[in-house]
């Protein structure tokens, strides 16, 4: 099988390719090096970069401006997300923004319909011609190249992701020993970043693929509740792409959305604010079967479709 048309027409980034290659064979190492501290490492800075660094902030808060945060929200999300290395915010926010605007089209930067494996993580490798420079990526999000904090982080986020790798590494060997230290390393860093890769990467390819519908939204997206279990709550991904501004991705009562309780929570505490409400009004309710789901089932989704009127939160 070889590579999309796309393959041809973006440049291929080598650095990229070599950098994911070499953490995933890095990672392999982790099952050797096992450890409860691993573990804890591996729990933890996986809820911190994949919930508060890309759910949180990448996404929500940043590519689609969902709500408001304190500054020291908002900076503590983009360091999360930098020690993803899945790029720096304004990097992400642009293409993601771009995948919206072409979603499934021959723009879109992660369509399944240039093959899966493309979707969901060969895109990663190349750069994209509408995003080929850093001006061009400025230009795609104005409201966050502003900001010099965001253009720092941006610029230097492997070094970031670098520097906390060395840290947690120095405070693990002198808080327990050497082993410990490389426990910890594989398995808070690189099996950790793999994970979340991954998981990441299913909401490009396989919401894309697999999973029902409960708007018509002019695209391929699909809900799928077992990409939401490693992504808290971006899995209701056709819910998203038919209402991208709301915080709130889950529309109905069993649609868990960790990402919006934490955004709720600090709305509650002052620290977020000018919440974007999950409105009635809505994209037009799908009425055909899904791949595995029912006519009748259809209907049922169709008939319950309306996401209830939320009121509008805390402003400031």
């Amino acid at each position: 099988m070889g590579l999309p048309a796309r393959a041809t027409r973006d440049s291929w980034r080598p650095a990229t390719t070599l950098g994911v290659v070499f953490v995933h064979l890095v990672a392999l190492l982790a099952p050797f090096y096992y450890s409860w501290q691993g573990l804890a490492a591996f729990l933890l800075f996986y809820y911190l970069t994949g919930c508060w660094g890309v759910t949180f902030g990448y996404h929500r808060l940043f590519s689609h401006r969902s709500f408001k945060a304190h500054p020291l929200v908002k900076y503590f999300a983009a360091l999360m997300g930098c020690l993803t290395l899945q790029s720096g915010p304004l990097w992400w926010s642009a293409h993601h923004r771009l995948h919206h605007r072409e979603s499934d089209k021959p723009m879109d930067p992660h369509s399944p319909k240039d093959g899966f494996l493309w979707s969901h993580m060969l895109w990663f490798n190349y750069t994209h011609p509408s995003l080929a420079s850093n001006e061009a990526i400025y230009k795609a999000v104005p409201d966050l190249s502003q900001d010099a904090v965001l253009r720092w982080m941006d610029k230097h986020f492997e070094a970031i992701s670098i520097a906390k790798a060395a840290l947690l590494w120095g405070l693990s060997a002198l808080i327990w020993d050497l082993s410990v230290a490389w426990s910890v390393l594989l398995w808070g860093c690189f099996l950790r970043t793999v994970v979340l890769w991954h998981g990441t990467w299913l909401i490009n390819s396989a919401t894309h693929c697999w999973g029902y519908k409960s708007y018509d939204s002019g695209d391929d997206s699909l809900n799928n509740p077992w990409v939401t279990v490693f992504t808290f709550g971006e899995g209701w991904h056709n819910n998203h792409h038919a209402r991208q501004r709301p915080a709130r991705s889950g529309h109905r009562w069993y649609e868990l959305d960790p990402t919006y309780w934490h955004i709720a929570l600090l709305n509650a505490l002052g620290l977020a604010w000018d919440v974007v409400p999950l409105t009635a009004k809505s994209a037009k309710p799908v009425l055909t079967p899904v791949s595995g789901t029912s006519a009748a089932g259809v209907k049922r989704q169709a008939a319950q479709v309306t996401p209830p009127t939320q009121k509008q939160t805390i402003k400031r």
